[in-house]
């Protein structure tokens, strides 16, 4: 299902967007006529701590970043449903620059492994962000999930 090709023109509008619910709201409101006209590209970023500010003073930051990995990763696989109940099936850039952990290649990697699976079998057209600043290894395999679940990418 590639719904990629030839879909920006002269007047298509590609906002950036940090996922959060405020953007995922404004896109739910936006007319089928305006979304037409847009392909978002958004930023997943990592949740807040549940904790308080008290609770981590005297936390490792690594013991906090864990911490946040992890509660990022529970909520992995409800990306792309809150995708299609924001934006629809049509396609949409999904960038992970501003992710980080203590192995970020793989971490990147493995959650696009799982959003582009999990959005392929919902039927989303998910298109994943790489920089020519990321690493090689990173570039690599992207390109072939990218190949792999037939999405482009940006």
């Amino acid at each position: 299902m590639n719904n990629t090709k030839n879909m920006l023109g002269s007047n298509h509008y590609v906002p950036v967007l940090k996922w959060k619910r405020a953007e995922q709201t404004a896109l739910k409101g936006l007319t089928e006529d305006d979304k037409k006209n847009i392909t978002p590209l958004i930023q997943l970023v990592l949740p807040k701590p549940r904790r308080s500010r008290d609770e981590m003073r005297d936390m490792f930051n690594e013991e906090i970043l864990k911490e946040i990995v992890e509660l990022f990763r529970e909520k992995l696989s409800k990306f792309p449903e809150e995708i299609e109940v924001s934006w629809g099936t049509r396609p949409i850039f999904v960038d992970l620059s501003l992710l980080y952990s203590d192995d970020p290649i793989n971490f990147k990697i493995e959650t696009f492994k799982q959003i582009l699976k999990t959005g392929d079998e919902r039927g989303i057209c998910l298109v994943p962000v790489i920089n020519l600043s990321d690493n090689e290894e990173f570039q690599k395999e992207v390109c072939l999930l990218s190949e792999q679940y037939n999405s482009g990418l940006c």
